[in-house]
């Protein structure tokens, strides 16, 4: 299940893929991929840096059409989007059964 900051303000939740690739014969990684996936165990904290960017974000009017695009963004803000429409489509939903 994914959890969003609408759902549970204390989680952190972080989708990635391991950085592993070889490049002019030697072995690299990526710093943060490969921490997470060799030196820590399910269920372990880690220290995050959370930058807050005001622009990106979805439209305020739910009923306009979204493309969505995101060179090197990979698909983390996609399932944050997605998580927190539903969020609101669920709450539309709530108020119209129980007025």
């Amino acid at each position: 299940m994914f959890i969003n900051h609408i759902q549970d303000k204390d989680t952190c939740c972080v989708t990635v893929a391991v950085v592993r690739y070889i490049t002019l014969g030697k072995p690299r990684t990526g710093v943060t991929t490969t921490y997470l996936q060799d030196r820590l165990t399910i269920n372990q904290s880690c220290p995050v840096f959370i930058s807050e960017n005001p622009e990106f974000r979805l439209p305020a009017n739910t009923d306009i059409p979204m493309i969505m695009i995101g060179p090197g963004t990979g698909i983390a803000p996609f399932m944050a989007f997605i998580s927190e429409r539903c969020k609101l489509f669920i709450l539309v939903i709530w108020k119209y059964l129980y007025k």
